[in-house]
């Protein structure tokens, strides 16, 4: 259901400013990570910590996307992912980070308040 409701914020800005949100990254997670909950938490942690300069430069440049950084950053994700998530073991979903410019969350929720949030990220998983 939460793929919907991005759908819903997607298509009220465009509806608000006359054209799509543009898409800012595409990265792929692994579809399944394990079964336990034990085994996910430690995959994650130590995937984490084998990355996290690769983390740090990812959310640095979704902060302020510039395409070239995007292109390379994300081939290194995917080669990242496929030493510890093996696509033929682990399978992919995708994580689509979409721009929704000035407008932001907040003010496609209907709320008043400043929005920070400016970018909206996306699991899409496989149908």
């Amino acid at each position: 259901h939460m793929e919907e409701a991005a759908d819903i914020l997607l298509e009220k800005f465009e509806d608000q400013n006359g054209s799509a949100a543009s898409v800012v990254a595409e990265l792929e997670l692994p579809a399944n990570i394990g079964w336990g909950k034990t085994d996910a938490f430690e995959h994650i942690q130590e995937f984490k910590q084998q990355n996290d300069t690769l983390l740090g430069r990812i959310w640095a440049t979704l902060a302020a996307p510039d395409s070239e950084d995007i292109i390379s950053l994300t081939a290194e994700w995917a080669d990242a992912l496929q030493n510890m998530f093996p696509r033929e073991k682990n399978g992919r979903t995708t994580l689509t980070f979409y721009s929704l410019g000035e407008s932001g969350c907040s003010a496609l929720l209907g709320k008043s308040e400043e929005s920070t949030g400016t970018l909206l990220g996306v699991v899409h998983w496989p149908k």
